[in-house]
């Protein structure tokens, strides 16, 4: 939302630019270039906390502070703004192509992330969370919505061509 804002304002600003004789283009590209500085700077501010609360106890299996999930699905809109969710074709068993969603492939994820951190990749294939298939964007905030009641998170993924499980555990 306050990205969101920023943007309008940018554009309102670029539309007076214009209006002057100068060039918008040119304004925009420096302010969203400083912007995007800023987003930086926030997420490599924002590791340590990460790192606090979640650790990874061994390869695909994190424990993660109840009261840092509990922050987190406050502002879960602007965290779900930091990645991608593209509908994936692909049967997780093979690469045959299905006519029906079969899950969703992550992109953008940055380094020093939440998300990161979290031990997901840009190109993971998220097919389930807590052994329920992930087919659309309805069913996915469905599956979240579930998953913030639990002790347990499992999502089944693909990554390079392999079949994982990431595992988080809520713990106190």
């Amino acid at each position: 939302m306050r990205f969101s804002m920023i943007y309008l304002l940018l554009l309102l600003v670029c539309t007076h630019a214009q209006a002057q004789g100068l060039d918008p283009n040119q304004l925009f590209k420096a302010v969203k270039g400083t912007l995007e500085q800023q987003v930086d700077q926030l997420q490599t501010e924002m590791l340590p906390i990460y790192k606090e609360n979640i650790k990874e106890v061994k390869p695909f299996h994190y424990e993660v502070k109840k009261t840092f999930v509990d922050q987190q699905f406050l502002v879960m809109m602007p965290l779900l703004r930091q990645i991608r969710l593209v509908p994936t074709f692909e049967n997780e068993h093979n690469t045959e192509k299905s006519k029906e969603t079969q899950g969703f492939k992550l992109f953008g994820i940055k380094k020093n992330t939440l998300f990161d951190v979290l031990g997901v990749q840009n190109k993971d294939i998220i097919y389930r969370v807590n052994g329920e298939r992930f087919t659309n964007y309805a069913q996915g905030a469905k599956l979240v919505e579930k998953a913030k009641k639990k002790d347990l998170v499992e999502i089944d993924i693909k990554r390079e061509g392999k079949l994982l499980k990431l595992s988080y555990r809520i713990v106190p």
